[in-house]
């Protein structure tokens, strides 16, 4: 289907405005998502696909559950994790669709994508290196002194874009990177002297963003690129590599690892803390744990049977197992799933593992579950799959693949 350049010029203006609101401390993304079904109404005159078919059916069923979980513990549920389910709801299928049937103007299209997200992720690194200098936590990383309370010095001058809290600007941040260096491994767009200069200041950027999580999904991106090069490389080529290999990942594990990352598995560690979370889901009724105890149900469980002061698990798939039991996190994986089967379609099993692992990292230690960046980036990874395969069919770029 192909609505011409109004239908393109609306969808694209929604998606860059969708990235502009993930960046945005007040909760602006929440009209954003409400506005994705005119939005798709504009652009496809009403058309589902088979997948977007699918991803509402998960999430109607997700929320339907919900529903009826937080009914029967409305004192230990909280509304507003319940709205996040809707919001996902409204949200996630019809950006998808408008991705599936819109006819892109690949070029027009990624050209602007591409510059809004250099626009956003450039004035995300300015307010990095702003607060790291205000804050004078330059050598901190490499110190060896980096602990979770000393990382949060990033936080005194004042965080203004994506999240008061450090950790979830940080992923806010890596996820969008991840987006942006998409362009680059999917063939949309050439590397040039100017994005090799900017990937650098990203990667720096990620590295003073002060979370160990984004640090480490970024390494775990890292480590796949250099994996999946040396497969396609000779086997001269890979025994040498094996061996340096080897090399490289004693010095990261003894040396830089302990260095930047610096788990210490105390309770002044955020991992440690984050263990004691994870842990005491035990004290959950086995009845609870199957048919859920209501949506934020963190809240209520962890200063009871914690000393710690949080308001969820830090762990997405123990945050739905708490909240909507075994029935509820199956059905939530299922999201997981379907959006990597997907993309393993469009651009291949390799590609698809190297934006999803580095996502399984950070939500193994963020997020409640339907949180707006999560879902904002499943629908940005779809969406440049599938500018992928509109440029490999019609032979618009020449990049190829970057790896």
């Amino acid at each position: 289907m192909y609505v011409g350049k109004t239908g393109e010029s609306i969808f694209l203006a929604y998606v860059v405005l969708v990235a502009i609101s993930l960046f945005v401390i007040q909760k602006v993304y929440v009209p954003v998502f409400l506005a994705s079904p005119l939005v798709f109404f504009l652009v496809t005159s009403g058309r589902f696909d088979k997948f977007s078919l699918l991803t509402s059916l998960l999430l109607f069923v997700i929320s339907v559950w919900a529903t009826f979980v937080f009914l029967v513990n409305v004192d230990t549920s909280q509304l507003k994790q319940l709205f996040k389910i809707y919001l996902s709801f409204f949200f996630v299928p019809f950006f998808v669709s408008a991705s599936v049937f819109l006819r892109f103007n690949g070029r027009r299209f990624s050209r602007v994508l591409y510059w809004a997200l250099v626009f956003l992720l450039l004035a995300n690194s300015l307010h990095i290196f702003y607060n790291v200098f205000l804050a004078d936590i330059f050598l901190l990383p490499f110190s060896g002194e980096m602990t979770s309370s000393s990382a949060y010095r990033i936080e005194e001058p004042g965080i203004y874009f994506g999240a008061p809290n450090k950790n979830i600007w940080a992923t806010k941040y890596l996820f969008m990177f991840l987006i942006y260096l998409s362009f680059f491994f999917l063939g949309v767009r050439k590397v040039g002297f100017w994005d090799k200069f900017l990937i650098v200041v990203f990667s720096v950027s990620v590295l003073y963003g002060m979370s160990r999580t984004s640090q480490l999904a970024y390494a775990v991106f890292l480590c796949l690129v250099v994996l999946f090069f040396s497969l396609r490389a000779s086997i001269y080529f890979r025994v040498i590599f094996v061996a340096c290999a080897s090399f490289g990942l004693y010095l990261f594990f003894v040396k830089f690892f302990d260095l930047v990352f610096h788990f210490r598995f105390d309770e002044g560690d955020g991992f440690f803390s984050r263990v004691i979370l994870w842990a005491s889901v035990k004290y959950i009724d086995p009845l609870n744990l199957l048919v859920g105890s209501g949506p934020g149900y963190g809240l209520f469980h962890i200063p009871e049977y914690t000393h710690l002061v949080n308001d969820n698990f830090h762990n997405v798939f123990i945050n739905q197992l708490a909240d909507l039991g075994v029935f509820g996190v199956v059905f939530y994986i299922l999201i997981y799933v379907v959006f990597f089967v997907s993309t393993k379609k469009l651009v291949g099993c390799k590609n698809a593992i190297l934006f999803y692992l580095p996502m399984m990292v950070v939500v193994n230690s963020h997020y409640t579950g339907f949180d707006n960046d999560v879902m904002v980036y499943f629908c940005f990874v779809f969406l440049m799959s599938k500018l992928s395969v509109y440029y490999r069919s019609s032979r618009v770029s020449d990049a190829g693949s970057f790896y």
